[in-house]
C-alpha cells in the first residue's frame, strides 16, 4: 500500500514528454550546435547565423496578428512555415553537409526531430 501511495506522490509531469515549444528550441540549439551551412536565398550562413535567423523569423511569426499564439506552435509548424524556406523569395533553404552533400532544410529537420521526440526528457 505504502508503495501504490509514493506512486501518486510522484509528479505527473515526469511521465510527460516534451512541449512543442522544447521541441522548437532543441531544433534550434541543434541547428547552432551542428555543423552545416545553411543556405538561405543562395546566401551561405554558418550555422550561428542560421539559428538567430529561425529563432528571429519565429518571433515575427509568433508577434503576427494573423499567426497562432507562440504558445499554440508546433514544431511541425516551426518546420513547415518557419524553417522550410524564405517567406520573402519562396525559395527552399538548403542544408550542406560537412561532406558537400545538399538537403533540403525541412528533410534535414524531420530527421532531427524524430531523433528529438525519441530522446529522454
Amino acid at each position: 500500500m505504502k508503495a501504490f501511495l509514493l506512486f501518486l506522490c510522484i509528479p505527473f509531469f515526469s511521465f510527460a514528454g516534451l512541449s512543442e515549444l522544447d521541441k522548437i528550441e532543441k531544433l534550434i540549439v541543434t541547428i547552432h550546435g551542428s555543423n552545416v551551412t545553411f543556405i538561405r536565398n543562395g546566401q551561405s550562413y554558418n550555422s550561428t547565423e542560421a539559428a538567430r535567423h529561425l529563432r528571429d523569423k519565429l518571433d515575427q511569426a509568433a508577434n503576427s496578428w494573423f499567426a497562432p499564439k507562440k504558445s499554440d506552435w508546433t514544431a511541425v509548424m516551426f518546420i513547415e512555415k518557419i524553417a522550410s524556406k524564405s517567406s520573402l523569395s519562396g525559395k527552399d533553404y538548403l542544408i550542406q553537409l560537412p561532406d558537400g552533400t545538399m538537403l533540403k532544410s525541412r528533410d534535414w529537420l524531420f530527421d532531427k526531430l524524430k531523433i528529438i521526440e525519441q530522446l529522454p526528457n
